[in-house]
């Protein structure tokens, strides 16, 4: 094997190692394609589709889908999108890591 063959090799795991790292395909964005236009009625869909995989992307991939959710749906802003995809990631870390939501307490019981 000379050192070509390695080179190739390497560059065969690099970009296999970028692909598993980015889970984001045609289909994702199909995903995004078929959004209702109306950004209350498109949420449940963000919340439970899109943001466990835009969670996983890298930042500058993450305000590309961003910026595709905001056309397609018909947002206000992107800041707006981007409030209810971290919203909904870290509701799913509360159910995932077990944190429990804070009891409501009566201050003044009657």
């Amino acid at each position: 094997m000379n050192n070509n063959d390695l080179k190739n090799q390497n560059d065969d795991l690099e970009i296999q190692k970028s692909d598993e790292n980015m889970p984001v395909t045609d289909d994702f964005e199909d995903i995004i394609e078929r959004l209702p236009e109306n950004f209350p009625q498109a949420l449940p869909i963000i919340q439970d589709e899109i943001a466990p995989i835009i969670s996983e992307c890298d930042p500058g991939l993450k305000d590309h889908y961003i910026s595709l959710i905001r056309k397609r749906t018909k947002a206000a802003s992107k800041r707006g999108v981007q409030l209810e995809i971290e919203n909904a990631i870290i509701q799913v870390c509360k159910g995932h890591c077990g944190v429990r939501q804070p009891q409501r307490v009566a201050l003044n019981p009657a």
